[in-house]
């Protein structure tokens, strides 16, 4: 092992095409990460699998020295966190320039395949699969949040089956330096496609997170612009590092409302085929807009990037208030799941075995929470549950269909994140 070796350079294994990112360095251990569930402690001259306890020897890995700008929490910490910094919002509502700017983001991602370029393309940019369905527009899985794998329309906000909106995710410095080199260059036609768009879009606050992909479901798993900067340097997956207590944790972004097309800044695909037909279809609408292939090269360097721009997209960026009024309801595989979530290990205390009686309490708590974001503002009784799903329903039908208001809310999930209250929930079991 490089005796030089700092946080945030790179051990790759040659045979089974993984790069680790180290993220610690202690005396006598160093810890790596990929992005998936697999992390290496490095301690008497051998790797050893936290996954399942495999040794390495040295000449199995080949070190590359990573960037020197890698951004940690203790950034944030030092920076946002100490100076009290962690209230300010940006002029649009959601997460400030100086904030972005301490964390480890690179870019927001969005993948789709060619028939969804084509698509947003024609349209002129993205959008909630609601909203194309109301303009006439087919979604198919894969494409603006849809779920069906046939191209389809949606007549109405009824029976969802997760969230409307515009699904991304971001990539961190992390991200881009585990990029490694493609080895398959088979071209398919439903090839990903992955769009580059600038973290201005997070200075909005139209848009939520979840710490793990819940099918855009508004829980305490969720955080908005309003929540998630008081918060960001102890969510370890929203700085690139997926693995958890309970598995592969990769956070969703959910945006509310169109992005134009004006914000794509790149493209990245896997091979040259791919590239030549992405070219195509941007000479179609006479756009010349970067196309990259995957490779560990190109990741190296857009770790060192930030797609930052403001105030120079300011144009295209809003402030529309949030759109959180949602059911709840999710269809995972076809089986309709209610999703009253309180247990994740990137947010809060692990609340598994908790007395029944407070575990209903909190699902009631999550259900108040949900009738007041969607302008239901009564006492929940669990006995109306299916008649509160039905109201919902009707607020979400005039929301997308009618052009009606979204409401007006201060609450803001996750609505009971404190670590003092989840704590005393553990304590008392």
């Amino acid at each position: 092992m490089n005796r030089y070796a700092k946080v945030g350079d790179i051990v790759y294994h040659k045979q089974y095409n993984i790069s680790y990112i180290i993220k610690e360095i202690n005396n006598n251990y160093i810890i790596a990460f990929a992005d998936e569930i697999l992390e290496l402690i490095y301690k008497d001259n051998k790797w050893i699998s936290k996954w399942n306890n495999s040794l390495y020897n040295d000449d199995e890995f080949i070190f590359y020295e990573g960037i020197d700008n890698m951004k940690t929490k203790q950034d944030y910490i030092h920076n946002i966190i100490d100076e009290n910094k962690q209230y300010d919002r940006s002029e649009f509502g959601g997460i400030t320039v100086e904030q972005l700017k301490n964390t480890s983001f690179v870019c927001l991602i969005h993948t789709t395949n060619l028939y969804g370029l084509k698509n947003i393309l024609s349209y002129g940019g993205l959008d909630n699969r609601l909203i194309l369905s109301k303009k006439g527009i087919k979604v198919s899985g894969g494409l603006a949040g849809a779920y069906p794998r046939e191209l389809t329309i949606e007549y109405n906000a009824y029976n969802q089956k997760q969230f409307p909106g515009v699904y991304m995710n971001i990539y961190t410095q992390s991200d881009f330096l585990r990029m490694n080199d493609i080895k398959d260059n088979n071209f398919l036609n439903d090839v990903d496609i992955k769009i580059i768009l600038p973290l201005d879009l997070l200075m909005q606050q139209n848009w939520h997170v979840n710490t793990a992909d819940d099918n855009g479901n508004i829980t305490n798993i969720t955080f908005t612009p309003h929540t998630l900067p008081l918060y960001i340097h102890e969510l370890q997956n929203i700085w690139g590092d997926y693995e958890g207590e309970n598995g592969y944790m990769l956070p969703e972004y959910i945006f509310h409302d169109k992005i134009f097309i004006e914000l794509i800044k790149g493209f990245i695909v896997n091979n040259i085929e791919a590239k030549y037909r992405v070219e195509s279809i941007l000479s179609e609408y006479n756009l010349n807009i970067p196309i990259y292939i995957e490779s560990r090269n190109l990741g190296n360097t857009l770790a060192q990037n930030q797609y930052l721009y403001y105030p120079k997209l300011n144009k295209y960026i809003n402030n529309n208030i949030p759109q959180l009024c949602y059911t709840g309801m999710s269809y995972d595989y076809g089986v309709p799941v209610n999703f009253n979530n309180i247990n994740n290990p990137f947010t809060m205390k692990n609340m598994y075995g908790l007395p029944k009686d407070v575990i209903e309490k909190e699902n009631e708590y999550i259900w108040q929470m949900r009738l007041n974001n969607c302008g239901i503002y009564e006492k929940y009784n669990p006995d109306k549950q299916n008649e509160y799903i039905k109201q919902i329903e009707d607020k979400m039908q005039d929301i997308y269909f009618n052009n009606g208001k979204r409401v007006v809310t201060n609450d803001y999930p996750p609505w009971k994140y404190d670590h003092n209250y989840y704590q005393s929930l553990e304590e008392n079991k």
